[in-house]
């Protein structure tokens, strides 16, 4: 049967959405390994499996994902770098602030606001703004102990970024843009504040930012449930390009539920500390080799790596699984809310930022 013979192949097709960003040799798999699993095994070995966990998780999801070619390799690990720092430091002053809630959201909609600017910019303010809202979301559940796990994370993001520097070897990608004449900074500026006269300039921050408060306001409207996952999977799932129906909110749902499904599996019965830490090494080392290739493996895997940490060497309570999926179902319909208003408005213009790979 063709694929315009059956409706849902296409569906299908990109679903898995397989991107082929390198091959998955042993120098991929032994990056990953020593990038990300490497200081939570460490950590295992000193006696110290907790700290071992936090950088483990400052390396899978502030690094970034490899997506230069082989020539500029140091200046995206230098981009990365700088975001991971400014995410943390950020998260650290927005964690500590008398009102968390609103310089969360105002500094993701300022993010934003400039991720039009130009195609570079927007690919890291987007990003910037995913770190942003993760690191609180962490930092937050650490209590007084804030400082010090930021200071993890940051320690984790560097070392994957200089594991991944030096170990990945990719080819230098031909620039499509090379024979183009490129517009000056001073042109790039004054397009983009024309761009802030119109609804095309202000649709993607005014629905982070709504998006943002109404998942804080669910959250808070029942605080004795695990919905702080609502917010996040708002800032994930929230993209410049006013879409009725993103795959990527499809791939994230259908991803985090056989996520959550595997939790239950593996994490259904208290393990023994080393037994759980080696079963999130493995697992992370997975998710880092399916982050810039399939956006749903990447969601199924790290799902239990963080339900894993969370609750490090206790059996998963079924309670906390069922919030997950409750609040990356109601994340998912913040979203969709916010882009079909917004496509009964006037159509915004081409984005010129990008979507990166999300944590």
């Amino acid at each position: 049967m063709s694929k315009e013979g059956a409706p849902g192949a296409g569906l299908i097709a990109r679903l898995l959405d397989w991107s082929p960003e390198g091959r998955i040799n042993g120098r991929a798999i032994l990056a990953a390994l020593a990038g990300v699993s490497a200081p939570i095994l460490l950590g295992v070995a000193l006696g110290r499996p907790s700290l071992g966990l936090s950088v483990g998780l400052g390396a899978l999801f502030l690094s970034g994902s490899a997506d230069a070619g082989e020539t500029g390799r140091w200046r995206a690990a230098a981009s990365s770098l700088v975001l991971a720092i400014l995410a943390v430091g950020a998260a650290l002053v927005v964690t500590a602030s008398p009102a968390p809630e609103l310089a969360m959201i105002g500094l993701a909609s300022v993010a934003a606001l400039f991720s039009g600017y130009s195609r570079a910019v927007g690919a890291a303010a987007i990003r910037a703004v995913i770190y942003l809202v993760l690191c609180v979301t962490l930092l937050e559940a650490a209590g007084a102990h804030r400082t010090e796990v930021g200071v993890i994370f940051v320690v984790g993001a560097v070392w994957n970024i200089l594991v991944r520097s030096v170990m990945t070897t990719r080819e230098a990608r031909p620039d499509a843009d090379s024979g183009v004449r490129k517009p000056t900074a001073a042109q790039i500026r004054t397009h983009w504040r024309r761009s802030l006269s119109t609804w095309a300039g202000w649709q993607f921050p005014l629905r982070m930012a709504a998006g943002l408060a109404l998942a804080c306001g669910l959250r808070d409207l029942w605080p004795e449930r695990h919905f702080s996952w609502i917010i996040l999977t708002t800032a994930l799932l929230t993209q410049r390009p006013v879409e009725r129906f993103p795959i990527k909110i499809l791939q994230r749902t259908v991803g985090t539920a056989l996520g959550v499904g595997l939790a239950w599996l593996l994490l259904r019965d208290r393990l023994a500390p080393d037994a759980a830490t080696s079963l999130v090494a493995g697992l992370a080392t997975v998710a880092v080799l399916a982050r810039p290739r399939s956006y749903l493996i990447y969601a199924i895997i790290s799902t239990p790596v963080i339900l894993a940490v969370m609750d490090f060497g206790q059996a998963v309570d079924p309670g906390l699984l069922t919030d997950r999926l409750i609040a990356t179902l109601v994340g998912a319909v913040i979203v969709l809310s916010g882009n079909q208003i917004a496509a009964r408005l006037p159509a915004p213009a081409t984005p010129s930022g990008g979507r990166p790979r999300a944590p």
